[in-house]
């Protein structure tokens, strides 16, 4: 696993570049346009606190709003099949205070990375 702050200026391109199966959770929105390595184009606006699963990708990114795209994404080890694992797929929200749960993370990530209560 690998943890990366994620900052893309309004008006701001990164090049052609790959990700490894991710979660990314936005610090602060803003509008972004993706152009893949198949000559696919999509345009997507992220919103503060919302969190994204990605699969596995390459892609360029521009960042066609307003404002800054501030996010934190954290890097998966591919170990098989890459599809969110069931506990990123629920319609509930992590909690805003005290300690994660195994109802949100299992419980040998929450027990390792001291997140149990």
């Amino acid at each position: 696993m690998r943890v990366l702050e994620y900052q893309l200026k309004a008006g701001e391109k990164e090049p052609m570049h790959s990700h490894s199966a991710d979660v990314v959770y936005v610090l602060s929105g803003t509008k972004l346009k993706f152009s893949y390595s198949d000559s696919r184009t999509e345009e997507r606006a992220a919103t503060a606190g919302e969190t994204i699963w990605r699969d596995p990708t390459t892609h360029a990114v521009e960042n066609i709003g307003d404002t800054e795209a501030h996010a934190i994404a954290v890097d998966l080890k591919p170990s098989g099949p890459h599809s969110p694992p069931d506990y990123m797929t629920t319609d509930r929200k992590l909690p805003t205070s005290g300690p994660l749960t195994s109802d949100f993370c299992p419980p040998a990530f929450a027990q390792g990375y001291g997140l149990a209560g």
